[in-house]
């Protein structure tokens, strides 16, 4: 009995933090933040790319694009099984599994795709721009976090 206490602890906390990312990403939308057509354009001039290198970069995106938005909606199939069998009068726990295990190899593999997206976007770029590109990206990753870290201050005040 205590096991499966804990499993439905573990469940509910992974689903929580699933919907709080999302969350957090359509909040920071209605704060009038850049689009991805802004942030793209904006990355162009700072990067000061070559007209080849643009379309590299938007070839790249287009690809890494519709192979993370069939990941993310596979995972998204797999919450709403988790969280209607979570709701269930008698949960099939083998099932809840089986859709944690799935949805964690789909991250996995999100994971994989943007470093290679990263590593296929750095090839295109000069050694100057490279280091530009990597400064660019601590920024956006300590943005990132800060913003985490401020969804869970105000979470924790629910």
């Amino acid at each position: 009995m205590r096991n499966k206490n804990w499993l439905v602890l573990i469940l509910v906390g992974i689903l929580i933090v699933s919907f709080a990312s999302g969350a957090l990403a359509w909040d920071g939308q209605k704060k009038g933040k850049p689009d991805g057509k802004q942030m793209f354009e904006k990355l162009v001039k700072t990067l000061d790319l070559t007209e080849e290198q643009k379309a590299a970069f938007i070839a790249a995106e287009e690809q890494m694009k519709d192979k993370s938005t069939a990941l993310r909606e596979k995972n998204k199939e797999l919450r709403d099984k988790v969280k209607q069998e979570m709701e269930a009068d008698q949960p099939d726990v083998a099932l809840i599994k089986k859709c944690i295990r799935a949805a964690g190899e789909n991250t996995i593999q999100l994971q994989l795709l943007r470093a290679e997206h990263m590593l296929k976007l750095q090839k295109t770029l000069t050694p100057e721009q490279r280091e530009k590109f990597k400064e660019l990206n601590k920024k956006r990753e300590k943005k990132m976090s800060q913003s985490m870290h401020e969804f869970g201050r105000h979470s924790s005040q629910l």
